[in-house]
């Protein structure tokens, strides 16, 4: 696994933590999305613990009771926003990192409250620091804001005159730095050879306005209620950012931090996108969308009467419940499709003892590999060398590659495809060699694509033969 990682474009400890997770509950798909769904549910309570924390006043009554206020809104955001509900539902690593960088931020401000340095508190910021980078590249923007924001708080926050003193203060941050650039330090070769991958090829498009706006539009789950729009994503740019404005008015560390880790992982992002190879995706945005949910929770904390207080909160988590009900149906719309696992039903009820199903693409062939009971029956099509390496080639192993023209021999009479339309805009097949002819195909619709499960079989084939083959992808 650790050799085959440095393959794809992301750190190693969220496949590492998946291998663990599997081993303990099973690999079906039901066990393997519910450590998502952990990572998912703990994000919730760490933006609880966050914003508590960060806006807690033990000598203000008011003052508490503010903060709770502010830590349950942004808690039931969190956890009715159809982002976060999305990818806590699906097998990769966007969940353990929203995680992460809400337990960070908390375990941070505990130790930034502590009017003398503890070292448990900074021992246990420090790790979740290492977990973060290793779970997801984008955690170091996130690393940047905390201890730059860390640095000016430790700096000016304090009554020493002397500057020797106030730099004293430092010292606790630095050796976290230090600790996190120690461990993480190991991974940065393979980190530049994943990023000189990046460079010189990828999937995504030039960062341009219209992408820039579009993503922006599905951070903010826009695509729920209109058609996706780059126009529209950027004004709702600009209303996240007066917010953010009227936020760090109120001229609080908290205020600052909220700002600072909202906004500036989405420029830095886009800064490097322009500067290079785009990586501008609403996805890798998730750990500062989390922000600007919190930052809303502190603005309606603050509305100075309490029945418009309580009136516009209500009002905007309902707004978010509609938003997460409205998710919710367009995936059961999604679930009722016949979809991959009903193809792959289809072809091991069907099948004959020798005949294999060639997959017309690697991602394709995870999902299916996922689905079947028997899985020393699937491949896929042609050989490493025919993808780009972000299409999944770091997970296929070399005996798990098949080539139609050169491993058919004539004892095989029959094969089936697995091939997909409407899916990244364009229509996918595996390439069958002379002297095989389509039999015939079913459809099963997928949310992301169309299933195509097709049977070939020889031109040589006894017309007998090629009857009752027919038959199985007819009845």
């Amino acid at each position: 696994m650790l050799e085959r990682i440095p393959e794809d474009i992301s750190p190693p400890l969220f496949y590492l933590t998946l291998k663990a997770w599997m081993g303990l509950f099973g690999s079906s798909t039901y066990s393997t999305r519910m450590l998502s769904v952990v990572f998912g549910t703990i994000a919730v309570a760490c933006v609880y613990l966050f914003v508590y924390e960060a806006y807690r006043n033990q000598k203000d009554a008011n003052g508490k009771r503010q903060a709770i206020f502010a830590a349950v809104t942004a808690g039931l955001l969190m956890a009715l926003c159809p982002l976060h509900i999305s990818w806590a539902q699906r097998i990769r690593m966007y969940s353990m990192g929203t995680a992460l960088t809400a337990l960070s931020s908390w375990l941070l401000f505990r130790a930034i409250h502590k009017h003398q340095t503890h070292t448990r508190d900074w021992a246990c910021f420090t790790v979740t620091a290492i977990l973060l980078v290793y779970t997801h590249y984008f955690g170091m923007f996130t690393l940047a804001v905390e201890y730059g924001f860390a640095c000016g708080y430790l700096f000016l926050n304090t009554s020493e005159k002397n500057v020797s003193a106030r730099l004293a203060n430092l010292k606790p941050l630095l050796i976290s730095a230090a600790c996190v650039w120690f461990v993480w330090s190991p991974w940065i070769p393979q980190f530049l050879y994943q990023r000189s991958h990046v460079n010189q090829a990828f999937w995504s498009s030039p960062l341009t306005w219209d992408r820039f706006g579009s993503q922006l539009f599905l951070l903010f789950d826009l695509n729920l209620w209109f058609s996706n729009s780059a126009s529209t994503g950027l004004i709702a740019a600009q209303v996240c950012f007066v917010l953010l404005a009227i936020l760090i008015m109120g001229r609080r560390p908290a205020d600052i931090y909220i700002a600072m880790a909202a906004s500036l992982p989405i420029f830095s992002a886009a800064l490097i996108s322009k500067l290079s190879r785009s990586v501008f995706a609403h996805r890798y945005l998730q750990f500062s969308q989390i922000f600007m949910l919190i930052a809303i929770a502190v603005l309606l904390s603050r509305l100075p009467i309490k029945p418009l207080r309580l009136g516009i909160t209500v009002l905007v988590i309902s707004g978010m419940g509609v938003l997460a009900w409205r998710h919710t149906e367009i995936r059961e719309r999604y679930g009722v499709l016949s979809g991959m696992q009903a193809a792959i039903a289809r072809f091991e009820k069907t099948r004959g003892p020798r005949e294999i199903l060639i997959c017309c693409n690697p991602m394709l062939y995870t999902s299916a590999d996922a689905y079947a009971k028997h899985r020393n029956s699937i491949f896929v099509s042609g050989s490493a060398d025919r993808y780009p390496y972000y299409q999944g080639t770091a997970v296929i192993r070399d005996g798990e590659y098949f080539s139609a023209s050169q491993s058919l021999d004539d004892s095989v009479q029959a094969v089936w495809t697995l091939d997909a339309q409407r899916w990244f805009n364009r229509s996918w097949s595996v390439d069958m060699p002379a002297g095989w002819n389509k039999t015939g195909e079913m459809k099963f619709p997928e949310f992301y694509a169309d299933i195509i499960l097709r049977l070939y079989v020889r031109d040589d084939k006894p017309e007998k033969e090629n009857k009752v083959i027919n038959t199985k992808v007819s009845d």
